[in-house]
C-alpha cells in the first residue's frame, strides 16, 4: 500500500475519532445543563400559583397514602380485639386507648371502633374492600379551590419551595407534605431529563459542527491529505 494511502487512511480515522469526541462531550454537556435547567425551572408552579395538574397528582398520592394508614388502622383494631395489647401497632392508632387502662378495656373500645367501620364502610372492609371507603373520600372538581389552599399553606410561593413539616403535624399533615414533596421531586426530575435531552440535542450538533469545522480547517491546511 503506498505511503499516502496509509496517511490518508490515518487522518480519517482521526477525524472520526475527533467527531465522536466532539459530539460526545457537547451531548455531555448539553444534557446536563438542559438537565439542570429544567431541574429548577420548578413545573408544578406557574405566575404564583401551583398548577391544577400539581393539586391532582398531589390529590391522588394523599389518599393513597391515607388508605395504606387506614388499613393498618384497621389491622391495629383487629390484634387489639384480639389480645387487648398495644404492642406492634401505629401511634395515631395508639392515641385511641392513651385513657384506657386493661386489655379488656382496649379490646372493648376496639370492637366498638371495628363495628363503627363496619356500619360506616361495609363489613368488607375488614376483609380489605374498600369500594365503599374509596367512594367516600374520592376528589371531586368541587373539592379543588380547597384543596388547593391546603397545599398552598404548605409552600414558600415566593421562593419557590416547600416550609418545613411542622413538629406537631398529624397524620393527616404528614401525608399531605409527603405527597407534595414526592410529586415536586417527580415533576423536577421528569423536566431535567427532558430539558437535559434538549440540550443534549442541541448541543450535539453544535458539536458536530465544531468537528466538521476542525476537520475542515485541517484538510485546508494539508491539502495533501484529502481523500
Amino acid at each position: 500500500m503506498p505511503i499516502e494511502k496509509v496517511n490518508i487512511t490515518q487522518q480519517n480515522k482521526t477525524n472520526n475519532t475527533q467527531t465522536a469526541i466532539y459530539t460526545a462531550a457537547s451531548l455531555g454537556t448539553g444534557a446536563i445543563a438542559g438537565g439542570t435547567f429544567g431541574y429548577y425551572q420548578k413545573p408544578w408552579i406557574k405566575n404564583g400559583e401551583l398548577s391544577d395538574t400539581f393539586i391532582k397528582n398531589v390529590t391522588e398520592k394523599e389518599l393513597k397514602l391515607n388508605e395504606d394508614d387506614f388499613k393498618v388502622f384497621i389491622d391495629d383494631l383487629k390484634k387489639i380485639a384480639s389480645s387487648g395489647s398495644l404492642e406492634n401497632t401505629q401511634d395515631s392508632t395508639k392515641v385511641y386507648f392513651e385513657d384506657l387502662l386493661t386489655p379488656d378495656e382496649n379490646k372493648h373500645l376496639s370492637n366498638e371502633l371495628l363495628d363503627s367501620l363496619k356500619e360506616e364502610f361495609g363489613d368488607g372492609i375488614l376483609d380489605g374492600k374498600f369500594d365503599k371507603y374509596r367512594e367516600t373520600v374520592k376528589f371531586s372538581p368541587e373539592d379543588m379551590s380547597e384543596q388547593k389552599e391546603r397545599i398552598k399553606n404548605l409552600f414558600d410561593i415566593k421562593n419557590k419551595k416547600l416550609k418545613p413539616l411542622d413538629k406537631n403535624a398529624d397524620l393527616d399533615d404528614l401525608n399531605l407534605h409527603t405527597a407534595v414533596k414526592e410529586i415536586m421531586s417527580n415533576l423536577d426530575k421528569k423536566n431535567a431529563l427532558k430539558w437535559g435531552g434538549i440540550g443534549a440535542a442541541i448541543l450535539g450538533i453544535a458539536g458536530l459542527g465544531a468537528s466538521f469545522l476542525a476537520n475542515s480547517k485541517s484538510s485546508a491546511i494539508n491539502p495533501d491529505q484529502k481523500a
